[in-house]
């Protein structure tokens, strides 16, 4: 598994979402295009992205760009 880093998560959430360029305190409810609807399919697009599931009882909490990119960190997925 390659590492990826905050440019690359940022550009698949923007790309995912079709929201373009977004910065770490984009969040569900606050930008455009991320509504309840559109958090789900962007966890499950982020499980193949990342290859690491989400634990479903976290999907509530990673809403924003930093609490994904927090999580994915933890994963190993992200690069400090």
């Amino acid at each position: 598994m390659s590492q990826k880093n905050m440019d690359d998560l940022t550009a698949f959430i923007g790309q995912t979402l079709r929201s373009g360029t977004l910065g770490p305190d984009a969040g569900m409810g606050r930008t455009r295009g991320w509504d309840s609807l559109a958090h789900v399919n962007l966890i499950l697009a982020l499980e193949t992205w990342a290859g690491v599931p989400v634990p479903p009882e976290l999907m509530g909490e990673l809403t924003t760009v930093e609490a994904l990119a927090s999580w994915l960190r933890a994963q190993g997925v992200l690069a400090q």
